[in-house]
């Protein structure tokens, strides 16, 4: 198909988003899923629409330089944590805490951070962040400049809503009450 494997981005929206991180932190860590694919393979960059990284084992690492990576996450989600929910050593790393330990290490990604949205972005960057997207696959995909970035946005109409989440949310939003 004469497809250049150093050239594939992947991305995803809610679960999706989760698949895409979740597979770029099992080919980062060198993990068995990942002995399948060719020697030395990895995404030019991985794009998450309200995604996470789901761990059994407490919070995930990054043994190895992980491809570049574009996070929108709305900071009062409930159905894809923002930060982390936990119990136990069990739980979903959202955007937040990825974009924090990405941001120690010197790794290259890039978080859009939407004040008092909700999973109702999940789907908005596809249509509403073109720009964005473009500059991501142009300058950290494809140029693989270590650029690091946080944006945050701010919409004045709308309301402040609660930020602080909790496991008991999660599983109201995701399976009711």
């Amino acid at each position: 198909w004469q497809i250049n494997p150093t050239k594939i981005i992947t991305s995803g929206s809610s679960a999706g988003a989760i698949t895409a991180l979740q597979a770029e932190n099992i080919i980062s860590n060198r993990g068995k899923l990942a002995a399948i694919l060719p020697e030395g393979f990895d995404y030019a960059g991985v794009m998450s629409f309200a995604g996470a990284i789901f761990s059994l084992n407490g919070k995930p690492e990054w043994k190895n330089e992980p491809a570049p990576i574009i996070m929108f996450h709305g900071n009062s989600d409930r159905q894809v944590p923002y930060d982390k929910e936990t119990m136990m050593g069990i739980g979903f790393y959202g955007s937040k805490f990825i974009s924090d330990q990405l941001s120690k290490e010197n790794y290259a990604h890039w978080f859009y951070d939407m004040e008092y949205q909700g999973h109702n972005i999940a789907g908005q960057p596809m249509f509403e962040n073109h720009n964005e997207i473009k500059t991501f696959i142009k300058e950290y995909a494809l140029k693989r400049r270590p650029l690091i970035k946080h944006t945050v946005v701010k919409d004045g109409d709308l309301k402040e809503t609660e930020t602080k989440s909790k496991l008991k949310d999660y599983i109201e939003a995701n399976f009711g009450k």
